[in-house]
């Protein structure tokens, strides 16, 4: 019986091989001259076709992959993509469809940030090594890196005494090996584009090291926004609200020098403008027609916080919910004339692409030579994210302004579909749960390795493993001293069974640690302790789901009681408690009942008692621990006879 399916298998096998030659043999696209591939087929199919004829079969893949390395011709022009990093996925906004895809791209790493993109390529810095930068271009595509040979050393703060941030990297050009000059140029400021130490890092490729251009000490420089055209780089500055120049030819024995170029174009005076309390400036270029373009998008939100570079020039770092976006004003740098000047245009038949990491401007008459792709002339389609604390997600923005209606047009995001992974964390994925509990068939999950609440919807696990959805990121701590001191966080979820509520808290606590665990790069997990750590605070959200979008209450307890516990934890009414005489709980208090290990003395370990919200004080309950053995793991339940 073996040795017959043995001989079937192996003549399936051979006749598998033979169709497939059969099949490369008489493959028409092989066989096809190859002006006639390049001009009637390849010409005229857009990208996804491409990719998709090149995994045919081996005969096509090679015939393509032959095309594209020896850069013959080209697919149609594609439609920006907005690209989309968390702490763990990748994704994709199309605007065609607008829909999300996620990516699997293995070169990203968590360490590694896109900071900006030029010609299909994207700029990603690597800080996986304190007080340096690694930068590669990395094509999402193809799958191909080119590594920068020189590493930047971070310039420390003249303010803060740390290291300046790279905010921003442009290039002259995608990194050519033909020996064409690219430059990479990043913009440098301290915490973020929040104070006036701002520097420009500049880079020749292949060139041995990085070339530092630091402002005056007295000039109080404000970088806004860098953009390369040629040699020549643009640099915005918002305390003297002027473009500078800079000649990177000239970097060749030190720093290229600034010359001022033209003031900041005059804003018109329209009534979207007028009530507008923010205002951004980006630069964008047309990469055709090489010119520079300066953009203003005005809108108007509630300032949660605020940060002052100097006197007169204010920073919003953080907004209570997203501003809501105005107008815009466009302007193009005229250099044809005797003077340089601003022109404010009218886009027409062009369409400008907006976001903090790269701004660009494109003819529609060259996107709509695809007939999939349907963008609308003399508008604006911008990507951006507001820092919003209570709703993270809210803040990213996506949308289109009509300059000629001045209508805007947002595109939903549908951020339930970013995290989606399998039941069973994939190897790749690094993920690192927390803590579960369900209410009715949705199952919540804390992943500590992307810090965030992922749900399952279990019905859904009828003919497989449920979908995992990011439905939010974990809330951010309040920063009290009690907080600031302790060197451990214990992450809990409960829930309310009456009220059928989440809850999440935080429990806070200061110890000597004996052994630790690296779970990834930066997730340590305590395994023992010297003594038992002692507990300093508590912090409680609730979630909220009442609202238009999902957000995180920090909230007391007031008449609720809250028990934790590994094992169990939950939150109960004290009113209902309360109906039994016998029983004097407190309200806004938390009942822990916790077992930290202790090698050296295990019981010691086992730490029961109160903790007072109104007053943070801490009451312990004494187990005398000699009568009881072993040392338990403890678990709340409530005694019934139903």
């Amino acid at each position: 019986m073996f040795e017959a399916d043995a001989g079937r298998k192996r003549k399936l096998q051979s006749g598998s091989v033979r169709n497939t030659y059969v099949m490369e043999e008489n493959n028409i696209l092989t066989n096809l001259p190859v002006d006639v591939l390049e001009l009637m087929i390849l010409n005229r199919l857009p990208l996804k076709d491409w990719l998709g004829l090149r995994a045919t079969c081996r005969s096509c893949r090679k015939t393509v992959s032959n095309f594209i390395e020896n850069k013959r011709c080209c697919h149609l022009p594609e439609l920006p993509l907005v690209f989309l990093k968390s702490k763990k996925s990748r994704f994709l906004y199309s605007l065609g469809t607008k829909s999300v895809h996620r990516i699997r791209t293995p070169q990203l790493g968590r360490n590694n940030r896109c900071l900006g993109s030029v010609e299909g390529w994207l700029i990603v810095g690597d800080f996986s090594e304190k007080g340096f930068a690694k930068f590669f271009f990395s094509n999402p595509v193809n799958d191909v890196r080119i590594t920068i040979p020189s590493k930047l050393h971070l310039p420390s703060s003249a303010q803060c005494g740390g290291m300046l941030h790279v905010t921003k990297m442009v290039a002259s050009s995608k990194p050519n090996c033909d020996g064409s000059d690219c430059y990479l140029v990043g913009l440098l400021s301290d915490d973020g584009l929040l104070s006036d130490d701002c520097h420009i890092a500049i880079y020749k490729l292949f060139d041995k090291s990085w070339i530092i251009v630091e402002p005056d000490k007295d000039s109080r420089t404000y970088f806004m926004d860098v953009e390369i055209i040629g040699t020549k780089l643009y640099v915005s500055d918002r305390s003297s609200d002027y473009v500078f120049v800079y000649d990177l030819k000239d970097s060749v024995n030190g720093p290229p020098k600034a010359k001022v170029l033209i003031e900041l174009p005059e804003i018109m005076a329209q009534e979207s403008s007028i009530i507008s309390n923010q205002c951004n400036i980006f630069l964008a270029k047309d990469e055709v027609l090489r010119e520079l373009y300066l953009i203003y998008m005005f809108c108007n939100g509630e300032v949660k916080d605020q940060h002052d570079v100097f006197d007169r020039l204010k920073i919003s770092t953080s907004f209570v919910k997203p501003p809501q976006i105005n107008n815009f004003e466009v302007f193009k740098l005229d250099t044809d004339k005797d003077s340089i000047g601003w022109q404010n245009v009218k886009l027409e038949d062009i369409v400008s692409f907006v976001s903090v990491y790269k701004s660009m401007v494109m003819s529609r008459n060259v996107l709509n030579c695809n007939k999939e792709l349907r963008i609308r002339g003399n508008s604006i389609y911008f990507a951006v994210t507001f820092p919003c604390p209570i709703n993270p997600w809210s803040g990213l923005v996506l949308g289109m302004f009509c300059l000629t209606n001045s209508s805007i047009k947002y595109f939903p995001v549908e951020t339930s579909k970013h995290g989606d992974v399998p039941f069973e964390p994939d190897k790749d994925s690094r993920t690192y749960f927390i803590d579960v509990e369900i209410i009715g068939t949705k199952l919540y999950v804390c992943d500590g390795s992307s810090d965030s609440i992922l749900v399952y919807d279990l019905k859904d696990s009828i003919n497989g493993p449920p979908k995992a959805k990011v439905l939010i990121e974990l809330p951010e701590i309040m920063a009290q001293e009690s907080i600031i001191i302790r060197s451990q966080c214990n992450i809990i979820l409960a829930k309310d069974e009456v009220l059928r509520e989440i809850y999440l808290i935080y429990m806070f606590s200061n110890a000597e640690v004996q052994n630790q665990h690296v779970v990834f790069d930066r997730l340590k997990i305590s395994t023992s302790f010297v003594k038992p750590p002692q507990i300093n605070i508590f912090e409680v959200f609730k979630l909220d789901m009442d609202k238009d979008s999902i957000g995180w209450q920090n909230v007391k307890l007031e008449d609720r009681v809250y028990f934790v516990s590994c094992y169990k934890s939950m939150v109960m009414s004290r009113d209902v408690l309360n109906c039994n005489k016998e029983l004097r709980i407190g309200g806004n208090s938390i009942y822990f009942a916790v077992t930290f290990p202790c090698p050296i003395n295990p019981w010691s370990g086992l730490e029961l008692g109160m903790f007072c919200l109104t007053d943070s004080s801490v009451k312990y309950f004494p187990v005398e621990t000699s009568k009881h053995g072993d040392v338990p793991y403890p678990l709340w339940f409530v005694p019934s006879l139903w």
